[in-house]
């Protein structure tokens, strides 16, 4: 989260949850049929690092069915996935396609970071080491897995390999800010000023999350509000006792579909002229989830 000094900037998302190390790879499931969204894809991309790859819209690729997965990365190396042929798997010509967050099937020109057709086996998607996906750690990127024929020919299961420190993104924590005392009512962050922070963590996935918790440490121009620490289910362990200067939640578990709310408030101590930026980031894990900062630090 950053506030200017000229204007407060609110929310960004970061979504995690992770295979059990960070080295090993993560296989997805899905189904590309009938029952999926459709777009008009794109094809011809070079690419785009920062979010723009230029590509062209097909005019053969029409009404393709399409699944989206959100996916991170939690260290320095270069992006892969594959669509792999196994036992239960029916799709036998795909395409993948990597985007920056947020991702408009109405607009699949905008924020394209690649694509690939047939890098993987026969027909099959890959993103390799080669492509040189040195994507942003930490950063949400949605994978588009689709298919190369329209009416879904060469549909049906698939498979999804993320490979290194990938893994799909399914306990989303949006972090939003508000300034409750603007001591000079021009909307920038001063001297003095006081910013209300709220960190919603939302488990999207199937499972039951284990030992949650959350950190947050306040950007060094500000200080941290003792006592404004507050979190609808688990126990503040830092936040509200004396010289406490950062923020420590034990969650414990998030069921499915589970929603925790957590609230502070932070006072404008310093102003930071080489940035002209206040952040704040939040840190979220659990056993499943490594340790992964903000997108938006």
């Amino acid at each position: 989260m950053r506030i200017s000094f000229i204007a407060v900037l609110a929310a960004f998302t970061i979504a995690l949850i992770s295979p059990t190390s960070a080295d090993a790879a993560q296989t997805l499931n899905g189904v590309l049929d009938a029952s999926d969204p459709i777009w008009t894809r794109v094809f011809g991309a070079n690419v785009g690092l920062n979010c723009d790859a230029t590509s062209s819209i097909s005019g053969a690729g029409v009404d393709i069915p399409y699944d989206t997965h959100r996916v991170v990365l939690t260290s320095v190396e270069n992006f892969t996935a594959e669509i792999v042929a196994g036992a239960g798997t029916d799709v036998t010509d795909s395409y993948i396609f990597l985007y920056c967050d947020p991702f408009d099937p109405m607009n699949p020109q905008t924020n394209l970071v690649a694509l690939d057709d047939d890098g993987g086996a026969g027909l099959l998607s890959a993103f390799n080491d080669g492509d040189g996906l040195a994507l942003n750690v930490g950063q949400v990127y949605i994978l588009v897995v689709s298919l190369f024929n329209p009416a879904g020919l060469g549909g049906g299961n698939y498979e999804l390999s993320l490979g290194g420190s990938a893994f799909a993104a399914e306990v989303l924590v949006e972090k939003t800010d508000m300034f409750l005392i603007d001591t000079d009512m021009d909307g920038r962050a001063d001297i003095g000023d006081r910013i209300g922070y709220t960190v919603q963590i939302t488990n999207q996935g199937t499972t039951v999350t284990q030992n949650s918790r959350l950190v947050d440490v306040p950007d060094p121009s500000t200080g941290l509000l003792i006592g404004s620490v507050t979190t609808d289910q688990g126990t503040v362990v830092l936040g509200n006792g004396a010289g406490n200067t950062s923020v420590e939640i034990d969650i414990g578990t998030i069921p499915p579909m589970g929603i925790v709310t957590i609230d502070f408030e932070a006072t404008v101590t310093s102003l930071n002229i080489d940035t002209g930026f206040i952040s704040n980031q939040a840190i979220y894990s659990d056993d499943l989830s490594p340790s992964v900062p903000s997108n938006n630090p």
